[in-house]
C-alpha cells in the first residue's frame, strides 16, 4: 500500500482516507512509437460524427496543430495527438485533447437537443461562436 503524507501536519493518506477533491478519469490513453496521446469518441450518428470532425479540424486549424482523425463505420472517430516535429506530446497536444473533449461533449448536447427540436445542426453557429478565443492562453 502506498502511503502518503500531508506536508504541514504529518498525517497519514491511504487508500481509504476520503479527500475533498478526486481528480477527473481521462479517456485519453498513451501510445508509443510515436508517443501520441489517443481516445475513441462513440456517436448515435455518423452525421453527429462528421459533424464532430468538422468542428474538429476547424479548431485544429485555428491552432495550427492537426491531430490524426479516423472515422469508422460504426459511428466513433479516433483521435491521435502529438508533435510531429518531436514525435512526442507537448502541453500543445494536452490543451487539443482537453478541446476536443469539449467539442464532443457540445456537439453530443447539441444533438440531443437537434434531435427534440428537428433543428439542421450544420446551419448552427453556436459551436463556431463558442471556440473563438486566444488559444495560447492557459485555460
Amino acid at each position: 500500500m502506498k502511503t502518503l503524507y500531508f506536508l504541514n501536519r504529518g498525517d497519514i493518506l491511504n487508500e481509504d482516507f476520503t479527500v475533498p477533491i478526486r481528480p477527473k478519469r481521462s479517456d485519453w490513453y498513451t501510445e508509443v512509437n510515436p508517443t501520441r496521446l489517443v481516445r475513441s469518441f462513440e456517436f448515435e450518428s455518423y452525421r453527429s460524427a462528421t459533424y464532430f470532425v468538422i468542428k474538429l479540424m476547424q479548431y485544429a486549424d485555428r491552432i495550427n496543430h492537426h491531430p490524426n482523425i479516423s472515422i469508422n463505420s460504426n459511428n466513433s472517430v479516433l483521435v491521435e495527438t502529438y508533435t510531429h516535429e518531436i514525435n512526442d506530446v507537448t502541453e500543445q497536444d494536452t490543451r487539443l485533447a482537453r478541446m476536443t473533449d469539449q467539442i464532443f461533449r457540445d456537439v453530443a448536447d447539441m444533438t440531443k437537443e437537434n434531435e427534440a427540436e428537428d433543428v439542421d445542426v450544420d446551419n448552427d453557429e453556436r459551436l463556431t461562436e463558442r471556440y473563438r478565443f486566444d488559444w495560447t492562453a492557459d485555460w
